[in-house]
């Protein structure tokens, strides 16, 4: 029986049983979520990614071809940080340049917008100004300064909900969404606003389902916005506070988070940030978590999971024989078909052709007790799933991958995984560590090749439910 994408609607399960299934408000049915992210993805990476593996807890970074991506398709491959679109507000799709094939030329930065002065460019431009008149800096952005400087021309008038004659905005975007599909192969559903200028929102609702900006408010508000907050800015709070003292807050937000199931969030500047911060940072979060079930992942993941469970209509299930249905009837088909995220949904078969046996079907399921079930629905392309009696479950657990076995030229582990294998000179910080190899296709069995015997090795793995784990090894 193929249920692969049946739609559900009343007609077709008069009888179906909502009382037997809960839809996680988090990814992996965690009880809170985190995530920590940056806007550029310079060579340093490295000491972030290790420690990612180390601290169990996918990163994210908000990229741009206009900004520096160093080694970024290895790191998507890997899955220990994930990405969305730093979008270049201080850019604009230059009308005289449309049939360009240069992307600077096509979607160059707005006329003296870093400038202090008003030049000839600006006026070429069509822009209403002075010639060498003193200007603002980071100035005229999208929306309603781009309108009025120009008269009209481009931009958006918010006091009078009027678009301007030039559509200068929305080109930029669709170039930021299909260069993004074409570099990580998945679509951009979160973003970041580049100095915070966040007048362009009024573009961006029908292209994204949350986008961050700088502002960091102590916010751990499970939500989605085109304005979403931070809940802190580890790297650059207040200067008149001492580490302690941030990591303090810190550690109060991550507690309000547990509490509330909300969303803790952070944003720091990789390229900027002390050696070893970002590591000091994420050991805070997990020795406060301790044994509690924090889920700790990327912006992208997060977001689509809050979108996803929020658009759900009804979760049910139908018993069949000797089988079990289990159902999703979404709100908007069309808000899901981009999302990758699965749904975990718990299922109770107490009272079930399936009560008291072990089970399976064709996606993860996760044995929480005796009749109780978590099953991970991929639902922007699966309506229904059956489960069936099995006497050979493969359940699947949110245990992080551990090293059964590590040489010269092979690394195995107990489960499959993706991994990366980072060496230092012996004794050395993993904030030094340099990444030797990696393996991007999810297996058990690694084959390497390392020779050199001084040096210490670590080997990061992570699993394709994005459970991590960070071993130490030599050869």
């Amino acid at each position: 029986m193929n249920l692969k994408g049946i739609r559900l609607n009343t007609s077709f399960f008069p009888t179906l049983d909502t009382s037997k299934t809960v839809v996680n408000k988090n990814y992996n049915g965690a009880t809170a979520s985190f995530s920590h992210n940056t806007d550029t993805v310079a060579g340093d990476y490295v000491e972030k990614e290790i420690s990612a593996f180390k601290n169990n807890t996918v990163l994210s970074a908000f990229v741009s071809p206009f900004s520096s991506i160093t080694d970024v398709d290895n790191i998507n491959i890997t899955g220990a940080i994930e990405f969305g679109i730093y979008i270049p507000t201080d850019r604009w799709a230059d009308p005289r340049y449309a049939t360009s094939t240069d992307i600077m030329v096509k979607y160059p930065l707005i006329p003296d917008y870093n400038s202090s002065t008003w030049t000839q460019a600006s006026i070429d431009a069509g822009f209403n100004v002075t010639l060498g008149a003193t200007k603002t800096t980071k100035y005229p952005n999208h929306g309603q300064q781009l309108f009025d400087v120009s008269g009209g021309k481009y931009g958006y008038d918010l006091k009078n909900n009027v678009v301007g004659q030039t559509d200068v905005t929305t080109p930029l975007i669709l170039f930021m969404k299909q260069w993004f599909k074409e570099k990580f192969r998945y679509n951009a559903l979160t973003a970041s606003y580049r100095n915070g200028a966040s007048a362009i929102e009024y573009m961006l609702k029908d292209h994204f389902l949350n986008v961050r900006n700088s502002i960091n408010d102590n916010n751990t508000d499970y939500s989605l916005s085109m304005q979403k907050s931070s809940t802190t800015r580890q790297g650059d709070m207040d200067t008149t506070m001492t580490r302690e003292e941030i990591l303090n807050t810190v550690r109060s937000n991550l507690e309000t988070t547990l509490s509330t199931g909300g969303w803790y969030t952070d944003f720091t500047h990789w390229h900027t940030a002390p050696k070893g911060e970002i590591d000091e940072f994420l050991n805070t979060i997990t020795t406060t978590t301790g044994t509690r079930n924090l889920a700790k992942v990327g912006y992208k993941t997060a977001t689509e999971y809050k979108a996803l469970a929020d658009n759900i209509g009804v979760v049910g299930v139908k018993s069949y024989n000797d089988s079990v249905l289990v159902a999703v009837k979404v709100k908007n088909d069309k808000l899901i078909q981009e999302i990758q995220t699965n749904l975990f949904v718990n299922v109770n078969l107490t009272d079930t052709p399936l009560a008291n046996k072990e089970i399976t079907c064709d996606y993860d399921i996760y044995k929480i007790s005796m009749n109780n079930f978590m099953i991970a629905i991929p639902v922007n392309n699966v309506k229904a799933l059956l489960l069936r009696q099995t006497d050979k479950p493969q359940y699947k657990t949110l245990n992080k991958p551990q090293l059964v076995s590590s040489s010269k030229t092979l690394i195995k582990t107990d489960v499959e995984t993706n991994i990366v294998i980072y060496s230092v000179a012996t004794g050395g910080s993993i904030n030094d560590v340099t990444v030797v190899t990696r393996s991007t296709e999810y297996k058990t069995d690694h084959v390497i090749n390392l020779s050199d015997t001084t040096k210490d090795y670590y080997c990061g793995m992570i699993t394709k439910n994005k459970m991590m784990n960070l071993v130490k090894f030599n050869i």
